[in-house]
């Protein structure tokens, strides 16, 4: 059977175990032990411990119990020293007796998923309870059988259904925080206000407010989440405001509630306090439906390593990653390293690892570095955490920028690289921002002017056929008829010259024409009238001329109205080729005619960092949009001189090439690649595209991946030449040399354009469009 966890290891984003039964959990614990017959011993307790608490004495290993309930050793081997957080032999622990030195060593011991009960809270208590009272031992990894990991529902949105809620495609993730405490509900408001307004995705509240009399619960989430609401009219987004469910556990489930009900978009949990299980409990209920935040408050007390590097509590990676999501959380805190807790870069490497790496149908995770970062610590933080799928946390740095918050605001999501400077709604009638940058409408927009357009044009139509009433009436005819003395109007009939009837006002347009109103004949009873030929003439011209306006008007109208039935009809329908990008329904993509791009699908950027490729842009076509499907379909292009990022990853993908021609680099080779020609990356190889400096036309290809996958691991240009060398020697094609060459001076040409912010100057290579693309 297959079992997937996390993997705290470098270049083991995630790892399939053949051995660990779908019902059962496999624990590893780090021991401190001067000699391996003592970890043994250890181990051997704590099986035992973390069961039955009874002595073998008094539940033998071979009786059934012991079989089945007691945990099971499967592995115990010394430490090395390249594992994350590990000193290897000799290291030095609060657990040492006198000068004695311990060695650490890493114990595998495997439950099954009965002695859990299928409970949140018993999992924890057998997988560490009485044990953690122990010192010199560590929980450092939890691999899961599918059964097991089954049972629990996890995130119901992680970090693909967080970007959808908040349509943010691209870029990290902004949160700052409400505070400090003593501050008024409607202090509060207002910055959240002045913070949505300025374009942060997540406003939580800090973790300090509760329900204090400065700001009680119920008044500041309303008013909090009014805020936000006003400004996500304005600007059309979608910030999420998140208040603090710290509260007595009679009353953390009604203030959930009540946060519903308010408008909130999301809440911050301290599963340190209130319990992991109250997170799995709201994950779980579909009524509730609100994304969870987690905060470590009072965690730090069940963490190992740190400064001292202790052998004690959970690993960072298991109690900040694993652990929150497995019961549901979308978004994890954690100190940030360099920041004024203390956590070191392998234990925040560590906590991003467990968020976001495979585990079975778990989505991934936000991991949310924070804990006294400032502003100027956002280029590292990116770069870090690979600038994509993390959720930037500042707090006070953006309160003391300046006075203007809404301006601090727009400051902090210009330095982290996010390309969406403004709202939907902040774009002018004219189609243009306020730096002169050509944005579209939103769909909802561009629908809202086309109806009112619509109604112009009907009002338009409408205030001509009045005018055309006038015009009759004025009419020398019209004249003559309310000279008469008969008190009814008169119609004539010039064909035949009979006499001319009598008509009342109301009878004057004849509704069985279907709106095209002709003047009648019927017999007179009435004396005859002759007008005069001229007269007579003119009215003929001027009917005439009426009635042809009146049906140009009606066929306008109807036109106008039937192009707004047939508007709402498409939008409702979903027809596959102009309904909603949107949404897991039927689609189907048209190209443009003798252009490599689809109707209704933009053009974007291919990657954030410039410096990794040259000449390269992006089509998501599937996947991405809400499709249900387990994998992504994307069009990628390369111009003439460039190259896709040099890299390697643990999933495969496959390239089917449909424009131009280029070279694929898999390991120390190059293949020519034609239209028509396919191209498979098998997991680990480290491979790019490019085309030639020569080609006449861009190198365009189809490429296919897993929707769950790992984070591409960039490859230095230069080291890989050095490999290639070593592997292919004089052998080594000339093509590939200067390639490699050319990369790694536009890596060092690219680091010299980045700004004091950590973005790239204009006219780097981040910022290519193919030929024509404006």
């Amino acid at each position: 059977m297959t079992s997937t966890s996390y993997s705290h290891h470098p270049h083991r984003p995630h790892r399939h175990l053949e051995d660990v039964h779908e019902d059962s959990f496999r624990v590893h614990y780090r021991i401190n032990a001067l000699s391996k017959s003592e970890a043994l011993s250890i181990v051997d307790e704590l099986r035992y411990e973390q069961t039955v608490e009874l002595p073998e004495q008094l539940v033998p290993r071979e009786s059934w119990i012991g079989r089945n309930v007691v945990g099971q050793i499967n592995a115990l081997e010394e430490e090395s020293e390249g594992v994350e957080g590990g000193e290897g032999k000799g290291a030095k622990s609060d657990g040492a007796v006198g000068k004695d030195e311990k060695t650490r060593f890493v114990a595998k011991v495997t439950y099954r998923n009965e002695t859990s009960g299928n409970e949140l809270p018993q999992l924890i208590n057998v997988i560490f309870g009485n044990t953690s009272i122990k010192e010199n031992v560590m929980v450092i990894d939890i691999e899961f059988g599918k059964h097991v990991e089954s049972s629990f529902c996890g995130p119901r949105f992680g970090v693909r259904g967080l970007r959808k809620l908040l349509n943010v495609k691209y870029g990290p993730l902004l949160m700052t925080a409400l505070k400090p405490m003593g501050t008024s509900s409607d202090k509060l408001a207002e910055m959240a206000f002045a913070f949505a307004l300025g374009g942060i995705d997540i406003i939580k509240d800090d973790h300090g407010l509760a329900n204090q009399v400065y700001a009680p619960f119920e008044e500041r989430v309303t008013k909090c989440a009014q805020a936000v609401r006003r400004a996500n009219d304005i600007t059309g987004r979608n910030c999420l405001y998140a208040p603090c469910l710290n509260a007595p556990a009679h009353l953390v489930l009604k203030r959930a509630e009540f946060a519903k009900r308010a408008g909130c978009g999301a809440v911050l949990m301290l599963p340190g306090i209130t319990g992991l299980d109250v997170c799995r409990a709201l994950a779980e209920d579909d009524d509730f439906n609100l994304p969870i935040i987690a905060h470590p408050a009072i965690s730090g007390s069940m963490l190992g390593g740190g400064s001292k590097n202790e052998v004690r509590g959970f690993s960072h990676g298991v109690l900040l990653g694993l652990l929150p999501r497995l019961a549901g959380c979308d978004a994890t805190i954690f100190p940030n390293f360099g920041g004024r807790f203390g956590f070191s870069k392998d234990e925040c490497k560590d906590i991003q690892k467990a968020c976001t790496s495979i585990l079975g149908s778990k989505p991934a995770i936000f991991p949310s570095p924070g804990g006294g970062m400032t502003l100027e610590r956002i280029k590292s933080m990116r770069q870090f955490y690979g600038g994509q799928d993390v959720l930037l946390l500042i707090g006070g740095s953006l309160y003391s920028h300046s006075n203007d918050l809404t301006a601090n605001a727009r400051h902090f999501l210009q330095m982290s690289g996010r390309i969406d400077a403004y709202g939907p709604n902040e774009r002018p009638i004219d189609g243009l921002n306020h730096n002169g940058i050509t944005n579209l409408y939103s769909p909802q927009q561009q629908d809202n002017v086309e109806k009112s357009n619509l109604r112009t044009n009907i009002s338009d139509r409408e205030a001509a056929a009045s005018r055309f009433e006038s015009i009759f009436a004025a009419s020398p005819a019209h004249l003559k008829q309310r000279q008469s003395p008969s008190p009814h109007r008169l119609s004539y009939n010039d064909d035949d010259k009979t006499k001319v009837t009598p008509t009342k006002q109301s009878d004057r347009y004849d509704d069985n024409h279907h709106g095209h109103h002709r003047l009648t004949t019927t017999p007179s009873h009435h004396a005859p009238m002759t007008p005069s030929s001229a007269e007579v003439s003119e009215l003929r011209e001027k009917n005439a001329a009426l009635e042809k306006k009146l049906d140009e008007l009606t066929s306008l109208v109807a036109k106008l109205a039937h192009s707004a039935d047939a508007k709402s009809s498409s939008a409702n329908h979903r027809h596959a080729t102009d309904g909603p990008l949107e949404g897991n329904h039927s689609k189907v993509l048209i190209k443009k005619e003798k252009k490599f791009m689809w109707n209704r699908v933009e053009r974007e950027m291919y990657k954030m960092d410039g410096g990794s490729f040259k000449g390269c842009s992006r089509v998501e076509l599937i996947g991405k949009r809400g499709e249900s499907t387990n994998f992504h379909v994307r069009y990628f292009e390369v111009a003439p001189g460039g190259w896709t990022t040099l890299e390697h990853h643990q999933h495969e993908h496959v390239v089917v090439i449909v424009r131009g021609s280029g070279y694929i680099q898999l390991g120390s080779e190059a293949y020519a690649m034609h239209v028509g020609d396919v191209g498979y990356t098998a997991p680990g190889d480290v491979h790019q595209l490019r085309c030639a400096e020569e080609a006449t036309d861009n190198f365009g290809f189809i490429c296919i991946v897993s929707a769950e996958r790992d984070r591409p691991i960039e490859v230095d240009a230069s080291e890989h030449l050095i490999y290639c060398e070593s592997v292919s020697g004089n052998h080594l094609e000339d093509a590939i040399r200067k390639s490699l060459q050319a990369q790694a001076k536009h890596r060092a040409a690219q680091e010299k354009l980045k700004n004091p912010d950590g973005s790239y100057a204009e006219g780097s290579a981040c910022e290519w469009r193919p030929p024509g693309k404006k």
